[in-house]
C-alpha cells in the first residue's frame, strides 16, 4: 500500500518525539545521579521527577518544518521547549580549568568551542582530544554538569592536567574574550566541506549542542572577521548526525593540519 507524504511526515514527528524523549530522560538521569550518587535524598528525587515533567515534550512533537537544518553534531532532533539548564559548577565565568598552571596549547593551533553541550561524556571525549592535540577548547554555557578538577579526578580522567579549557557562562562573555578569531560554525547548511576549507590558527571551531544545534541569532551575529561555516559530508542520508565528540574529532583533525602545513 503507497503511503503519503503526510503519513510519513507523521510517523517521523512520532520518532522524532520517541528520541528526544528518550534523550531528555537520560541527560536527567546522568544528571541526577552525577550530582547526587548514593546520596539521594527525597527531596532531590523529587527535584528530577520536576526536572523530567518540565523538559518532557507535552505529546507528539510536530514534524519539522520543510528546510528544517539539523546540527551535523547532534544525537538528537531539535526538540520543542528547551530545559532550563543549570549554572556550571565551580568554575566562573572566563575561568580556566587548571587555574594559573601554563597553558598546554600550541599557539598555531584553532580553538575548539562547545555552545552548552549536555552530555559530559560526549564533553570529556572533547577534552581529551584536544589535551592530545595541544588545541584549546572552551566551553559556553550555561550547562547543567559540573566542571571542577575533582569532577575530572572523580571520573577518572587522567589527562586533565593538559586540558587548556576555559568555561564561559554566555555566547556574549565568550565573544568578548575571543571576539578577534574567526568563527568558523560547524553546520549541514555549511557551504564548504572541512576537506576543503582553508582553516587558521586564529579560527574559533564552534559546535552547537546534541538536541539544539546552534541558534539562528548566533549564526546570524556580525564578528570582527567574517564568519564561516563548514560541512561534515555524509553520504547516507538515513543518517540523521555524527555525534558530538566525533564531528569534532574530524573538523579537528583538518584544522590543526590546515592551520600548520604552511609553518
Amino acid at each position: 500500500m503507497n503511503t503519503t507524504p503526510s503519513d510519513k511526515s507523521r510517523r517521523r514527528a512520532k520518532r522524532v518525539a520517541r528520541r528526544t524523549a528518550r534523550l531528555r530522560l537520560v541527560l536527567a538521569a546522568r544528571n541526577f545521579a552525577a550530582a547526587y550518587g548514593g546520596r539521594a535524598d527525597p527531596d532531590a528525587v523529587a527535584r528530577m521527577v520536576r526536572h523530567m515533567l518540565r523538559t518532557q515534550p507535552a505529546g507528539h512533537e510536530p514534524a519539522p518544518p520543510p528546510g528544517h537544518n539539523t546540527d551535523l553534531n547532534q544525537d538528537a532532533e531539535r526538540p520543542g521547549p528547551e530545559a532550563e539548564p543549570m549554572e556550571a559548577q565551580s568554575l566562573p565565568c572566563g575561568a580556566a580549568l587548571r587555574g594559573d598552571a601554563p597553558s598546554q596549547a600550541l599557539p598555531d593551533h584553532p580553538m575548539v568551542v562547545l555552545h552548552r553541550p549536555e552530555i559530559p561524556p560526549n564533553a570529556g571525549s572533547v577534552a581529551r582530544l584536544c589535551a592530545a592535540f595541544r588545541m584549546p577548547m572552551a566551553i559556553v554555557g550555561p550547562i547543567s554538569f559540573e566542571l571542577s578538577e575533582r569532577a575530572f579526578r572523580r571520573a577518572g580522567l587522567d589527562y586533565w592536567p593538559w586540558v587548556d579549557l576555559h568555561y564561559y557562562s554566555n555566547w556574549q562573555a565568550f565573544v568578548a574574550k575571543h571576539g578577534h578569531r574567526r568563527m568558523v560554525f560547524v553546520e549541514t547548511t555549511g557551504t564548504d566541506s572541512v576537506a576543503d576549507f582553508g582553516f587558521g590558527s586564529d579560527d574559533a571551531l564552534v559546535f552547537g549542542s546534541e538536541t539544539s544545534g546552534l541558534p539562528q541569532d548566533i549564526l546570524k551575529q556580525t564578528y570582527a572577521q567574517p564568519a564561516a561555516q563548514v560541512v561534515i559530508p555524509m553520504w547516507q542520508d538515513e543518517v540523521r548526525s555524527i555525534n558530538l565528540a566525533n564531528a569534532v574529532a574530524i573538523v579537528a583533525s583538518h584544522a590543526v593540519h590546515g592551520a600548520t602545513k604552511n609553518l
